[in-house]
């Protein structure tokens, strides 16, 4: 309910993508997604749309057309040889809101994390305290990128960078190189993924 999660996150990166497309470039011609390998498709259903001051918002521009009890169906490409790493991140970060954070960050003297909410800082790290543990998304995304138990950031980073960059042939070849392959899905989607991992 909080709309960080992967997936909700997934809906308001793409519902930022959809942003004044018109009903031909949603439903005939596609989307440019920068997050989808080089020469994917993928279709949508959303019903977070972006208002004209560019705020997530549950009613419907007048402008988007053909949608169902609140949903709306679009078709996201990359018709590009590869995705694109820096989009596809700064699309991830813009997913947080820290732009937000100003008054959170004068109030709270800068320890906010995401969508101006306050957070005190973590403890240094000592012989008690110190490991991040990390569930749900970053261990698929962990276990997708083949990135060992205890990873750093620049490990992920760099992992992350090679996927974006990569066709979908690639991908899904990458893919098949595990011993339990993601499905098909979940494949087009490990760039954004493992980008809002990383942000």
């Amino acid at each position: 309910f909080l709309y960080f999660g992967l997936n909700e996150a997934r809906n308001r990166f793409q519902a930022q993508l959809l942003a004044g497309s018109s009903p031909n470039d949603r439903l005939v011609a596609g989307v440019h997604n920068p997050c989808l390998p080089g020469g994917a498709k993928q279709e949508t259903r959303l019903n977070i749309y972006i208002n004209d001051q560019g705020q997530e918002t549950w009613q419907a521009p007048q402008h988007v057309e053909g949608s169902d009890g609140g949903y709306y169906q679009a078709i996201l490409r990359n018709d590009k040889d590869t995705g694109n790493f820096d989009e596809c991140l700064e699309y991830a970060k813009a997913t947080l809101h820290l732009e937000q954070n100003s008054w959170c960050d004068f109030a709270h003297k800068g320890e906010c994390a995401v969508n101006g909410v306050a957070m005190s800082q973590l403890p240094e790290q000592s012989e008690h305290f110190g490991e991040f543990l990390a569930f749900s998304n970053y261990y698929h995304v962990w276990q997708f990128l083949g990135l060992p138990e205890r990873a750093s950031l620049e490990q992920l980073y760099n992992a992350t960078e090679s996927v974006c960059n990569m066709s979908q042939q690639e991908l899904v070849a990458f893919n098949r190189q595990h011993g339990s392959p993601a499905d098909d899905s979940e494949v087009n989607d490990i760039c954004f993924r493992s980008s809002y991992a990383f942000s």
